[in-house]
């Protein structure tokens, strides 16, 4: 298990019985960085607004407001943002088939039926864990409220998914990979073109990376080259 990277992470539990909250979160608090509890898909969606959460431990049956409920809230506010799917875990005691297959178009990460081993819980840990590290390794954090996703060759921009052009993405993986280093123009042009040319060409990609990142993060020096703040 990757403890290192577990240790990144805050985790949102959500169950209505005290005891069952409590002794879940002492056996899992040592594996991550910060352990919230809530007592029912109210409180969850309070603390999931005020708090960054990584992973959600819910329980199904609750009352005023059900697991199920939460869930169903979480994924339709993630399909109006397109807001990458928030890892959720349930442990139910509702062990009936119909149950668990009508919980899997919530891309859950796992389903677990009450009472369960502490193998199994850590066995779901490990899968996570090794699953959003490699996520993690697709994601370029230019800053807190920019981020670049190479895999969907998009920018996240305070939430907001601004797509790249393929000339775009390419441009823009070249300076992170070489962040803080000035790389002429020539070399650039060289990489993302395999030809000479033409300078406007380039100069109007660049407006056009530059006005999707910001002004203030693509730094070009003239008759020297370009690089990433």
């Amino acid at each position: 298990m990757n403890l290192t990277f577990l240790k990144t992470m805050n985790v949102l539990i959500v169950e209505d019985d005290n005891v069952t909250a409590t002794f879940l979160s002492e056996i899992i608090k040592d594996f991550f960085h910060s352990t919230y509890i809530a007592h029912d898909g109210h409180e969850a969606i309070e603390i999931l607004e005020t708090n960054t959460i990584h992973l959600l431990i819910t329980d199904l049956n609750m009352p005023f407001f059900s697991g199920v409920e939460l869930i169903k809230k979480i994924r339709k506010k993630e399909d109006i943002c397109s807001k990458t799917p928030l890892p959720i875990l349930v442990i139910s005691g509702r062990k009936d088939a119909a149950d668990f297959l009508s919980m899997i178009k919530y891309q859950l990460v796992d389903y677990i039926v009450k009472p369960f081993s502490l193998t199994q819980l850590f066995d779901v840990f490990d899968r996570l864990s090794q699953k959003m590290q490699a996520l993690k390794n697709r994601l370029y954090y230019i800053d807190n409220n920019l981020i670049y996703d190479s895999s969907k060759k998009t920018l996240a921009k305070n939430e907001i998914e601004i797509p790249l052009t393929h000339l775009e993405a390419l441009l823009l993986e070249i300076l992170l990979e070489n962040r803080g280093k000035l790389i002429p123009r020539s070399i650039l042009i060289e990489k993302i073109y395999h030809d000479d040319a033409k300078d406007v060409t380039f100069r109007n990609l660049v407006m056009r990376l530059r006005k999707k990142l910001g002004k203030d993060y693509l730094i070009n020096i003239k008759d020297l080259g370009m690089r990433l703040q």
